[in-house]
């Protein structure tokens, strides 16, 4: 009984680590569609009704970052948009289009250093270091993965 409730208490403990994980992807094509399903006759993703996006079809572009859990179907990933702003929710795009991103070795991952903004003082800004009044890691841009 007890080696049941151990397997089983490793089996949820591992189920959720790779649940939980993210991946981080860069778009390599122009005009790459998000649909709605893996599928090429799946109907394109639309934007969401926000003042940022222009109404219609998702595209994707060449260096845009998107994130994944890491599901894959019929050579599609599925992804969401990695950007501060809601533009798009949650959905498909061709796996050929897209390169695994590698987490950061001069910021360890973290996207930034444990030092003040030189820009803001530590204020926080948009612009800047993204509201964390933090020095941004040069190398990827706050984001952690390059």
């Amino acid at each position: 009984m007890k080696r049941v409730l151990l397997l089983l208490t490793l089996l949820l403990t591992l189920g959720g680590s790779v649940c939980a994980q993210k991946i981080y992807y860069q778009c390599t094509g122009d005009r790459v569609r998000v649909r709605t399903a893996p599928s090429m006759n799946a109907k394109q993703l639309r934007y969401n009704n926000v003042d940022h996006a222009e109404p219609g079809p998702v595209y994707m572009n060449k260096g845009e970052v998107v994130v994944s859990s890491g599901v894959k179907k019929n050579g599609f990933v599925k992804v969401t948009y990695a950007g501060r702003y809601n533009l798009w929710n949650t959905g498909w795009a061709s796996e050929k289009f897209l390169r695994k991103m590698q987490k950061c070795t001069h910021c360890a991952g973290k996207g930034y250093f444990d030092q003040v903004c030189p820009e803001c003082g530590g204020e926080g800004d948009e612009f800047c270091c993204d509201f964390t009044g933090k020095k941004q890691c040069p190398k990827c841009y706050g984001l952690g993965y390059k």
